[in-house]
């Protein structure tokens, strides 16, 4: 693992076998080395492995060249995931691409970027919960070199996403000039006026791509 450039590690799987045979668990674990070539690291998380196995910190510590994160995995990823990673020390700032192909909550997308002040591609498919109230009084995070944002919600049937348009003003993005964001919105009937009149003030240039083709309610 000393050369390794791409890293992927399944956590369900490092779990299932810590609970089968601890004794090759622990024998694998204490062959584990640091990776300090690593640029990518994809994690696969699972329900009920929190906090995270501490050896994984190993993979990067240190690991002055990581540039890039993937999180997925059937569980989705919520805020005690993060703050597992955070506990273990994981280079959250020198991550210039993000990328969360599962359910995200709410919680852990804001948590995600409020540690990220270097990102410059964000991807989350499917963002869960309630956006924050319109007269919040939270600071906007401050993301200089965004230039990518997709944000994802597939809502037809349920009530669990929010207006993804609504988060927009939480995120400051337009220090950068030559930010060009791309805003996915996954779910019909989102975009109020006042949802329209975010999305053209929170970027300097942006495209808007719809994930799913609107459908006409009958």
């Amino acid at each position: 693992m000393h050369r390794a450039k791409d890293l992927t590690v399944d956590l369900g799987i490092l779990d299932r076998l810590q609970l089968l045979d601890k004794s090759l668990f622990d024998d694998i674990m204490a062959k584990a080395q640091p990776a300090p070539q690593l640029t990518k690291l994809s994690l696969r998380v699972a329900d009920n492995v929190v906090p995270f196995p501490p050896i994984l910190s190993t993979s990067w510590s240190p690991a002055p060249f990581l540039r890039s994160l993937l999180l997925n995995g059937a569980a989705g990823v919520v805020l005690d995931d993060v703050l597992g990673l955070k506990t273990s020390q994981f280079p959250f700032h020198q991550l210039t691409t993000l990328e969360i192909d599962t359910n995200v909550s709410i919680e852990a997308f804001f948590s995600l970027l409020s540690t990220t002040p270097s990102l410059q591609s964000g991807i989350f498919k499917k963002i869960e919960g309630e956006a924050p109230a319109e007269d919040s009084t939270a600071t906007p995070i401050c993301l200089p070199f965004l230039q990518v944002l997709q944000m994802g919600g597939d809502c037809w049937e349920t009530e669990e996403c929010p207006p993804l348009m609504d988060l927009l003003p939480f995120i400051n993005a337009r220090s950068s000039p030559c930010s060009s964001c791309k805003r996915t919105a996954g779910s019909p009937w989102m975009l109020s006026k006042r949802s329209f009149k975010i999305l053209l003030a929170s970027s300097n240039t942006f495209t808007w791509i719809l994930k799913n083709p609107i459908r006409s309610r009958r």
